[in-house]
C-alpha cells in the first residue's frame, strides 16, 4: 500500500515537473543555469542542516558556495580552479576568525567544503554540460538519469530480493540495479533517435554502462549521508520524492561523466 502511495505521489510530481525541465532546456543557457543555480543551492541547504547544527556556519557556507558557483560558470577559462581556491580559502578564513568550539572546527571546516564540492561543483557542471554542448546533452542526462532512478524504483519493487547495499541502503537491490541500468539504456536509445542522432552504438553502451552504474553510485552516495545522520530523506520539498538533493544526487555523479565523455570523445 505504502509502495502504491508513494509511487503515485512520484508520479504526479514527475508529471508537473519533466514538461517544466524540458521547457526550460528550450530557454537560453542563463536560464537554465539560474534554475540549476537555485536546486543546488537548496541541496546544500539541505545537506548543511544536516551536518552543521550553527546557524552561522550554515548561513557563510552558503554565501560562499553562491559565490563559488558563480564563479564556477561565469569565469571562462579557469572557473573550476577559482571555484576550488574561493571555497577553501574563504572558508578557511571564516573558520579561523570564528572557530566557536575549537574540538569541532575542523570537521565542520571540511564539512562545509564538501557540501559545496558536492553539490555545488558537481551540479555547477550540469550547467556547463548545457552551455557548452548544448540542449541535447542535456536532455541526454536528465532522460537517462531519471530513467535509471524509474527502472531501479519499478524492477527493484516488483523483483527485489537480494540487497545491494544493507549497510547504506535497505531499499536498494541487485535488481534495482540491473533495472536503473537497463533504463538508462532505453532512454539513450530513445534521445538518439529523437534529437541526438550522432551519438553512435560505441557512445550508448559505454554511456549506458558506467553512467547508469555511476548515476546508482550518486544514489548510494546521498543514501550514505542521509543514513550517518539518521535521516530518511534530505527534505520534504518534493512529495514522494523527499528533498532537492534526494531528486539530484543521480544527476551529480552522472553530469561528470557526460561532460567528460564529450570533451575526450566528441
Amino acid at each position: 500500500m505504502m509502495i502504491g502511495r508513494n509511487l503515485v505521489l512520484r508520479l504526479g510530481v514527475a508529471g508537473i515537473g519533466i514538461p517544466l525541465l524540458v521547457g526550460l532546456l528550450y530557454q537560453p543557457d542563463w536560464v537554465w543555469w539560474v534554475f540549476v543555480f537555485v536546486a543546488c543551492l537548496l541541496g546544500m541547504r539541505e545537506f548543511y542542516c544536516m551536518y552543521l547544527t550553527d546557524k552561522t556556519d550554515q548561513r557563510v557556507s552558503l554565501l560562499v558556495g553562491i559565490i563559488a558557483m558563480m564563479i564556477l560558470y561565469w569565469v571562462q577559462r579557469q572557473g573550476a580552479l577559482g571555484f576550488v581556491a574561493m571555497t577553501v580559502m574563504a572558508l578557511g578564513m571564516y573558520y579561523v576568525i570564528r572557530p566557536q568550539n575549537i574540538d569541532t572546527v575542523a570537521q565542520r571546516y571540511t564539512t562545509s567544503i564538501v557540501g559545496i564540492i558536492y553539490i555545488g561543483g558537481l551540479g555547477g557542471i550540469i550547467a556547463l554540460l548545457h552551455r557548452d554542448f548544448g540542449m541535447q546533452a542535456s536532455l541526454l542526462l536528465l532522460a537517462a538519469t531519471f530513467l535509471s532512478d524509474a527502472g531501479a524504483y519499478v524492477v527493484g519493487s516488483l523483483f527485489g530480493r537480494r540487497k545491494l547495499h544493507p549497510t547504506i541502503s535497505t531499499g536498494k537491490t541487485w535488481a534495482g540495479l540491473f533495472g536503473g541500468l537497463a533504463g538508462t539504456a532505453v532512454a539513450m536509445l530513445v534521445v538518439r533517435w529523437w534529437s541526438f542522432p550522432t551519438l553512435t552504438i560505441v557512445d550508448i553502451v559505454i554511456l549506458s554502462f558506467v553512467g547508469g552504474l555511476l548515476s546508482q553510485f550518486g544514489d548510494l552516495t546521498e543514501s550514505m549521508i542521509k543514513r550517518s545522520c539518521g535521516v530518511k530523506d534530505s527534505g520534504t520539498l518534493l512529495p514522494g520524492h523527499g528533498g532537492v538533493l534526494d531528486r539530484i544526487d543521480s544527476l551529480l555523479f552522472y553530469a561528470p561523466v557526460l561532460y567528460f565523455y564529450f570533451i575526450w570523445f566528441s
